[in-house]
């Protein structure tokens, strides 16, 4: 399968708000608390909350579907490529 920083990256910009995009970004690669990005967009922190947890199901939900994707199509070369004489 492909590198998962690909993956990651690909899924960043296909799934997710700009302002999902935008929060997470500040939040983990920026390091940036969850106050002072709520201070940054004039929003509540519960509002950067939201939308970070919001981001993460989004995250998880997509990468997961693309591995498991992958795995089965792995699976269905394996059996394409078994004898089923054995």
């Amino acid at each position: 399968m492909g590198s998962y920083p690909v993956l990651l990256h690909s899924v960043l910009e296909d799934r997710l708000t700009k302002t999902q995009k935008c929060y997470i970004m500040l939040y983990y690669i920026d390091k940036k608390p969850m106050t002072e990005i709520a201070r940054m967009f004039g929003v509540n922190r519960s509002t950067v909350s939201r939308t970070i947890n919001r981001a993460r199901e989004r995250l998880a939900k997509a990468i997961g579907c693309v591995i498991l994707k992958k795995a089965i199509e792995e699976r269905g070369e394996l059996q394409e490529d078994e004898d089923p004489d054995n």
